[in-house]
């Protein structure tokens, strides 16, 4: 008897657009499960994220000195969630359960 494959494409999906395994059959795999669960808390990550960095920035916009650096860290956050993109990515096509740095922790505790 065959080994059964890696669902990889819909792990995939699962880092890029976890609603989408959500909506199919594909959500009982525990493979694709697991990737979808950390390309949920990366996007929960993200969007936190981004509602903290625009409450300081209309918190603390006085001068064009404190735009500069929030900005500045704005751009290292979004280059931090590509990064992270980019590592769910290659972990879900590697066939192996590889835990996000970071946030991997957080989506063991999810129950999808």
């Amino acid at each position: 008897m065959a080994k059964k494959e890696k669902n990889t494409g819909m792990a995939v999906v699962g880092i890029i657009l976890p609603i989408i395994p959500l909506l199919t059959e594909d959500k009982k795999d525990p493979y694709v499960k697991y990737y979808t669960k950390q390309g949920l808390v990366l996007w929960i990550f993200d969007i936190l994220l981004w509602v903290v960095m625009n409450f300081i920035v209309r918190l603390i916009f006085v001068s064009i000195f404190s735009f500069a650096i929030v900005s500045f860290l704005n751009m290292l956050i979004a280059l931090v969630i590509i990064a992270l993109f980019i590592i769910g990515i290659i972990n879900a096509l590697s066939g192996k359960e590889k835990p996000l740095p970071l946030i991997g922790d957080f989506a063991k505790k999810i129950n999808i």
